[in-house]
């Protein structure tokens, strides 16, 4: 059967200019990008508005720990606290602070930063989606996406480290593929690296994934001789591990120095412990995970002996409970709060607090509620349709971005299933399920309009199985993404 799109790559090749898969006629439709360049930028400036008036809003959960910790940075204490937050989010508000004179003008400045940070994060991801489709109006399509989500939109005004997390390792994944041959091909993995180990500096999440950026970073296709490809590869690969793994020394040294370790950040063994014990599907109701940082706090003194005090409590949770009985358990409340559509926004907007919501935003008026919250919710459905869709009739699986793409949604799935999640850490899943949402959504459109749009050949031939299964697939997203509270019997 036809590799829709153009021939496909050869696995886990980096491919060269002439590999491109042919590009649509035109651009996309003007209409179309200009009207959701104008829905961004009302949710925008929504967001804006509710943010600072009639009063700025207050900080919420980690945002406080991130102004105590940049307060101690200027005291000159260290910069990661306790070996749980990675040390760069807090170095950036200690920098802010103490170039504007205070915490008010800072949060102005990183509000800027990272609304800058997050559109550089749609044109990349816009990009990678044209390289991997071969169609502008799909790689729009992803870009779009993106930003139209007025959950992910928010944090480019909140101090949460998931913007400058997500800018970060997304270039890691566009550099390799933009400059791919010679010596600029050497200096595009080195600069991946440096992006990939200044992402850890922000969440540490991405450090067992290194393996991933293999079939990017890889020459020529499997059936050259492995010589022809496996030194250029080792060279590549090198440089993508020093450079990122340098990126990290200065923290790892203080960390040693401070806490007897050479990590960036760990805080697996509480999040393995909250994940086990943790029965809600949704956030901030009834949560307890600030009393149970508090108690493996005291626990111990040392970082490695709390550590294993709680891997200890773990091992003796899955012993009692069995471990068919803990995977039942996962099952049913993982993925609610990884997907839920009660989003970090949401709980901070106006409500009844048995519905988990902790309302940090000033008075906003309950037509911007309304707006926020519909307009939250009408996006999460159809990305997470579209994508569902998208990834059941997606075949160019050889494609090396595919391959990564893949790898690093089934990579956080398989540690969200393990750690506690919650809906937050859905800000790093999203650019990859924009890129086969927008494929989708444009495919379905060109089918219509422009049958020769590339897009549009993945549909050509996909049988009736497979649209079966994106239904499928798309009906249990649904079910994960608003059947959290109603399960949880909010309010009853």
């Amino acid at each position: 059967m036809s590799d829709p799109g153009g021939a496909a790559a050869d696995a886990g090749r980096r491919p060269t200019a002439a590999d491109d898969p042919p590009q649509a006629s035109g651009p996309p439709r003007r209409a179309v990008l200009v009207g959701g360049l104008a829905w961004v930028a009302l949710v925008d400036a929504v967001l804006w508005w509710i943010y600072y008036r009639p009063a700025p809003k207050q900080l919420f959960l980690d945002e406080w720990q991130y102004v105590w910790t940049a307060g101690a940075i200027q005291a000159g204490g260290p910069a990661s606290t306790y070996l749980i937050w990675p040390p760069g989010q807090a170095t950036v508000v200690a920098w802010a602070m103490r170039a504007l004179g205070g915490l008010e003008p800072a949060i102005l400045a990183i509000q800027l930063w990272q609304t800058a940070l997050l559109g550089l994060s749609a044109c990349l991801l816009a990009d990678l989606g044209r390289r991997l489709t071969g169609s502008r109006a799909a790689g729009a399509a992803a870009g779009l996406l993106l930003v139209a989500h007025p959950g992910v939109l928010a944090f480019s005004q909140y101090l949460f480290a998931e913007v400058s997390h997500l800018a970060l390792w997304l270039l890691a994944l566009w550099l390799p593929l933009r400059w791919r041959e010679g010596g600029a091909g050497r200096l595009a993995a080195a600069g991946a690296g440096a992006a990939w180990g200044a992402a850890l500096l922000f969440k540490s999440l991405l450090g067992a994934a290194w393996p991933l950026w293999i079939p990017i970073l890889r020459r020529s296709g499997p059936l050259r001789p492995v010589r022809a490809w496996l030194p250029a590869l080792a060279v590549d690969l090198a440089l993508f591990l020093g450079v990122g793994l340098a990126v990290t020394v200065p923290a790892r040294l203080d960390n040693l120095e401070r806490f007897g370790e050479a990590k960036i950040a760990d805080a697996s063994a509480f999040g393995l412990w909250i994940g086990l014990t943790d029965t809600r599907r949704s956030d901030a109701w009834q949560d307890r995970t600030g009393l149970e940082l508090r108690e493996y706090l005291d626990s111990s003194p040392s970082t490695a002996e709390r550590r294993e005090i709680y891997l200890e409590r773990s091992r003796r949770r899955v012993a009692e409970r069995g471990p068919w009985a803990v995977v039942r358990d996962k099952l049913g409340t993982q993925y609610f709060r990884l997907l839920s559509a009660k989003t970090n926004l949401i709980t901070q907007l106006p409500g009844d607090l048995c519905r988990g919501h902790l309302p940090t935003y000033r008075d906003p008026p309950p037509s911007a509620v309304a707006f926020l919250t519909l307009a939250s919710h009408g996006v999460q459905l159809l990305t997470l349709a579209a994508f569902a869709f998208g990834l059941a009739l997606w075949r160019r699986w050889r494609h090396p971005l595919a391959l990564a793409a893949g790898g690093l949604l089934a990579y956080q799935f398989a540690v969200y299933f393990v750690l506690h999640a919650v809906s937050r850490y859905a800000v790093q899943l999203w650019p990859i399920l924009c890129l086969f949402a927008g494929w989708f959504l444009a495919a379905l459109a060109a089918r219509r309009h422009d049958p020769g749009e590339p897009a549009a050949a993945g549909l050509a031939v996909a049988g009736g199985l497979r649209w079966a299964l994106g239904a499928l697939l798309a009906l249990l997203l649904a079910w994960f993404a608003f059947a959290g509270p109603y399960l949880d019997r909010m309010c009853s």
